[in-house]
């Protein structure tokens, strides 16, 4: 298969999530040399990818999703000659290195955004998106992709920012010709570095209706709440955008550029239609997106059956699914299914035997399950947004 197929197209792919995995030197935080150590445990499991979410310079609001610098690596993680040896000792075993990347936003202690917010002719004003508000309102009715108004007010400057996640993740102004030259330079150090591919996380967001037009009501007979913003809204302006799929187009031609064994795999959300946008008419976008059917599995033939049908029609060869069934944005598999572990083998079994990617969190291979304390005391800060959620409704 190997001959007739990208090897992104028949690989196994583990996830770690650095801060949580290993620790090396007993400060209670996961870091890369903890992960070094557990190379061979990772191999021996059979899996062919790791891939790694962010461990970049980062004041952890976002616990690494929030960057302040592309280049640098967090200090409680370790060092860029840290990356260096996991990098080489990856490969040394034969295996691939897939790196978590933020495209859309960076930290609000990002250098540019800094400079960006010290004054409206700063340099990198135009590096971020800053608009005027409607009197005391903010610019258009768009809601942040976890809730809330995506519009933030800089007091300073008197004016709004558009921040599409967290208030603290400012997005980039893709439109500005430098920013894109500035991402498209992370790229290229990344892939110098010997890097096979990369996540890309939230892409289907990064660019932005050009006139800031508001988004509709998603169904017309719920009001729209002009001072929140309208929760119910369809995300017609604010993602998805024709410009977002040419620039999976132009990010494959830079991997390519390397070589024709780098991959893309995209965060990105839609029907079939937009997915397909997404990998490119003539397979000359991403190379894989993560599907989300399985992220809420039921233990039921007839669900599977229904999925891994829909998936064969909807991608086939040489289009490859992607099978998930839980990462860090989610609660465990195990917790949400309440199951036992003879029924997470069987899931194992299918998610690894299935045609597609499988895509596997770590601590799924043993049953893992959430941690026993309150949502309300989690550092992560959409833990703490929604602490107030019933369990059923966490699940929806």
């Amino acid at each position: 298969m190997q001959n007739e197929h990208g090897w992104w197209q028949c690989t196994t792919i583990y996830q770690v999530y650095p801060r949580s995995f290993q620790d090396s030197n007993g400060d209670g935080i996961g870091d890369l040399r903890g992960i070094i150590q557990k190379l061979d445990y990772i191999q021996n499991l059979g899996f062919e990818t790791i891939w790694f979410s962010p461990f970049f310079s980062s004041p952890q609001a976002d616990l690494g999703y929030d960057v302040s610098d592309y280049y640098g690596v967090a200090a409680e993680y370790g060092t860029l000659a840290d990356v260096d040896e996991l990098i080489q000792s990856i490969h040394e075993r034969g295996m691939r290195v897939v790196f978590d990347l933020v495209l859309n936003h960076t930290s609000l202690e990002h250098p540019w955004f800094i400079d960006s917010c010290s004054t409206r002719t700063a340099a990198k004003r135009d590096w971020y998106i800053w608009r005027d508000g409607r009197g005391t309102r903010p610019p258009n009715n768009w809601r942040a992709i976890p809730g809330g108004s995506a519009w933030q007010f800089d007091a300073g400057t008197r004016q709004w920012y558009l921040a599409s996640f967290l208030p603290f993740q400012p997005d980039l102004n893709w439109r500005n010709p430098h920013v894109q030259q500035a991402m498209f330079d992370v790229v290229d150090f990344w892939l110098d570095k010997g890097v096979d591919g990369f996540r890309l996380d939230i892409f289907h967001a990064i660019y932005k209706d050009l006139r800031l037009r508001d988004n509709p009501r998603a169904w017309q007979f719920l009001p729209d709440d002009e001072h929140r913003g309208g929760y119910f809204q369809a995300w017609q302006y604010n993602l998805n955008q024709p410009e977002t799929f040419q620039l999976a187009k132009e990010l494959r031609k830079l991997v390519d550029s390397y070589s024709p064994e780098r991959m893309l795999i995209g965060e990105v959300f839609g029907d079939s239609a937009v997915l397909h946008h997404f990998l490119g008419e003539q397979g000359d976008g991403l190379n894989l997106v993560f599907l989300w059917e399985t992220l809420q599995p039921q233990l039921r033939a007839d669900y599977f059956r229904r999925v891994i049908t829909q998936y064969q029609d909807e991608y086939p060869f040489p289009l490859t699914p992607v099978y998930v069934f839980g990462n860090h944005d989610q609660r465990r598999v195990r917790t949400k299914l309440g199951a036992d572990l003879e029924s997470l083998k069987l899931l194992a079994a299918l998610q690894l035997t299935v045609r597609g990617v499988p895509v596997v969190y770590y601590g799924e291979e043993i049953g893992m399950v959430d941690a026993g304390f309150p949502a309300r005391e989690a550092v992560d800060p959409l833990g703490r947004r929604y602490a107030w959620v019933p369990e059923w409704l966490q699940d929806l």
